[in-house]
């Protein structure tokens, strides 16, 4: 009875809705964090065979092989505080790898950005020390920055605003260098509420094609195809992905329902949601696993290793590399750190490189990669960050 309660009362603590969002009239409130615990036993809530989404899961022992290469920092830097996590992506890197935008916090109602040059040896370019918050989006060039507290578009150079948008929003990205792509949380989770996605133009400040969409009870919104794509995550099951160009619907799926704990179900259970960069499959921690699902079928087609949590930024560009958090079990049977991440492959289980360098019991790391899949950035929980050359992982 012990048991069964316990996991009953750590499915409502995982399982509950966001806050209500304010209206668009005003600043929204925090988009809810997307953390969780990381399991050390996947293997516990595997399924039984013959149920949907079952599969063998490796021993954790096989995931590193010896000549797994251990890649150190190319470069570290320091922000003036704790990172600001719970706001995803919570790194946020240009195109090419050579820029990367953060949070972080001054106290706890005041939130910050930083915007570094990590292209050669790391050196700050701008430092909004306003209460920015902690929703932003840095442009492709990592030339332009959007924060949702001020609804301004920055040039990150000067400091100085390009244009104000029209709307408060809860999620944002740029399509392009001009064009930035708004969505807001609901404000009601009990019904879907149609409600429009600003696409606007930052040069000339207007309207460049905002559409709307028939359900706002969004828990994330993401970009796939470089900005051309957004996927929503919507309370529940279902997952929409929209072109940004025409405003029209592109596929809609629901992820097949695999084996819990609780029952073959997963609503509720979405943490560190993703989308490939290509749109061709997205991912979420499960329970016990990080799950990936066809991008156009919704089928269950790959896991991350066993012992191997996600993060909002796991999805590395080019095949199907994944970056990735080891748990205590993993950790200890690989002979890695808990703050190391891993590279791996998806499809395959099999390990492609270590990320170190963070000294020992350093609290928590997020890590992300460019758009090139060249460049991860990695942070701690206290503000340390390490950047670290990916290219020859293939």
């Amino acid at each position: 009875f012990l048991c069964r309660a316990v996991a009953v009362l750590a499915c409502v603590a995982g399982c509950g809705k966001p806050p209500p969002a304010a209206d668009p009239a005003g600043p929204p409130p925090p988009a809810p964090p997307q953390g969780g615990p990381v399991l050390a036993s996947p293997q516990a809530a595997a399924p039984p065979a013959g149920v949907p989404g079952s599969r063998p899961a490796p021993a954790p022992v096989e995931l590193l092989s010896a000549d797994v290469p251990r890649i150190r920092p190319k470069g570290r830097f320091r922000l003036p505080a704790q990172h600001l996590r719970g706001y995803d992506p919570d790194i946020q890197l240009s195109a090419d790898g050579r820029r990367v935008a953060l949070g972080y916090f001054v106290r706890s109602n005041r939130m910050c950005n930083q915007v570094w040059d990590v292209g050669g040896e790391p050196a700050l370019v701008a430092d909004f020390p306003e209460h920015t918050g902690g929703v932003f989006a840095l442009s492709p060039s990592g030339r332009r920055i959007v924060f949702r507290e001020n609804k301004t578009v920055f040039d990150v150079g000067t400091r100085k605003p390009v244009c104000v948008l029209p709307t408060y929003f809860t999620y944002a990205f740029f399509r392009d260098e001009g064009t930035v792509v708004c969505a807001f949380q609901a404000a009601n989770y009990a019904k879907p509420t149609r409600r429009p996605v600003t696409v606007w133009d930052v040069e000339k400040n207007a309207d460049a094609g905002s559409f709307e969409v028939p359900d706002d009870r969004i828990d994330a919104a993401l970009p796939a195809r470089g900005g051309g794509e957004l996927w929503l995550f919507l309370s529940g099951s279902r997952v929409e992905c929209y072109d940004t160009t025409t405003g029209r619907l592109a596929r809609a799926l629901e992820p097949e329902p695999v084996f819990q704990r609780l029952g073959p179900t997963y609503s509720g259970g979405w943490l560190y949601r993703g989308v490939a960069p290509d749109g061709s499959v997205v991912a979420a921690d499960m329970w016990a696993e990080h799950r990936i699902y066809d991008g156009r079928t919704g089928k269950m087609v790959g896991a991350l290793p066993a012992g191997m949590s996600g993060q909002p930024g796991g999805f590395v560009a080019g095949g199907s590399r994944y970056l990735g958090r080891a748990g205590d079990t993993l950790a200890r049977a690989s002979g890695v750190a808990m703050t190391d991440l891993i590279l791996c492959d998806w499809k395959t289980g099999r390990g492609l490189a270590v990320l170190t360098g963070f000294p020992p019991g350093r609290p928590s790391v997020h890590g992300a990669a460019s758009a090139d899949g060249r460049t991860v950035v990695a942070v701690s929980e206290e503000g340390e960050a390490l950047v670290f050359d990916v290219s020859a992982v293939k």
